[in-house]
């Protein structure tokens, strides 16, 4: 089913696919793992009116009409413009309201073909022009894009650029956590792909018999304990579910400032700006995602009081040994004492 509607979608081609005039309003959605980030941009403007994210559709979203389905995705003030203010959802509303406008025009950001596919059905249903965003709507590859780099990632990198300027670092905390950076010229660095927050955590629950499952919604109660009560995660936990999570954390903490530092040296010891672009001269990182807010508060001081962490440079104090097999040399201690 979903390859007859993801055929309906068209991919960028400009300027054939920008607004049409008169055009006043238009919609564009980001699709993550878990969540839609949807943007109305309205009164003429590109710059968005209106931010919402819903679930990611399943299936269970198409057991109504598509015009209801699709409805049930709206804040009013879209509903209003697609389907007329004080009307039903239904096709014959959406065509009556669009009588006076042009179709409305979608731009959807996604690497993920089953949410392309679902949300060109649902879209369909009304008068509309759908396109899919492609990677060098925003980067070129002489500015760095190589060929499997996410839409959206990049995505993120131009909405840096938009804000601050160049250089640029994001930090995207989704169902991965992602980071993408660019120089001062505005060439893509590079960046990184991990597991998100809950990916981890599943992750140690789902490969073992003993480990406890835990939800954001517990995070999220831990993270505002400890910051409330200034009583930050120890590092050296006494509980299971405490020592899952401040490793967790930790982990994900140290990695962001090592990538901050090596971004820093990589922008200010590298080529000066020759094509006066806007320059982010506060070198500001940008945050966005789902976790976004613990990726935040734990790149404040002292990592926002969500866990321990020490001052002092040991560095010089201490010497690694690799020793395998340790799990079988226990008996000399064990024996003796028994």
């Amino acid at each position: 089913m979903l390859n007859e509607y993801l055929s309906t979608v068209k991919e960028t081609a400009w300027p054939e696919s920008l607004p049409v005039d008169g055009e006043k309003c238009f919609l564009s959605i980001s699709c993550g793992n878990s969540f839609l980030h949807w943007a109305f941009h309205g009164d003429g403007e590109l710059a968005p009116a209106l931010f919402w994210r819903t679930p990611t559709l399943i299936t269970e979203d198409f057991d109504c009409d598509d015009a209801e389905a699709l409805s049930r995705h709206f804040p009013e003030i879209v509903f209003n413009h697609v389907f007329g203010s004080s009307s039903s959802p239904t096709v014959e509303a959406a065509n009556l309201a669009a009588a006076s406008r042009t179709p409305l025009s979608v731009y959807l950001v996604s690497s993920n073909r089953d949410q392309i596919g679902m949300l060109s059905k649902l879209l369909g249903c009304i008068p509309s022009r759908i396109f899919r965003m492609k990677g060098e709507d925003f980067f070129t590859s002489k500015e760095g894009r190589y060929p499997t780099m996410g839409v959206d990632r990049l995505a993120t990198l131009r909405g840096a650029e938009h804000l601050y300027g160049f250089p640029s670092l994001v930090f995207d905390g989704g169902t991965a956590i992602t980071y993408t950076a660019s120089d001062r010229n505005g060439y893509i660095l590079g960046g990184g792909i991990s597991p998100g927050l809950l990916q981890r955590l599943n992750s140690m629950h789902e490969s073992t018999d003993a480990l406890p499952k835990i939800s954001m919604e517990d995070i999220g109660d831990m993270i505002e304990k400890a910051v409330k009560q200034t009583k930050p995660l120890k590092i050296f936990s006494s509980n299971t579910q405490d020592a899952m999570c401040v490793s967790v954390l930790s982990e994900l903490a140290s990695n962001a400032r090592e990538v901050i530092k090596l971004w820093l040296e990589k922008v200010d010891n590298g080529r000066k700006n020759n094509n006066k672009q806007k320059q982010n001269k506060e070198r500001k990182v940008l945050v966005t995602g789902g976790s976004g807010d613990v990726i935040m508060q734990l790149l404040k001081e002292k990592c926002g009081n969500i866990i321990e962490v020490s001052t002092e440079d040991v560095r010089k104090k201490y010497n690694v040994v690799q020793a395998k097999k340790l799990n079988s040399l226990w008996y000399n201690s064990s024996f003796d004492e028994a």
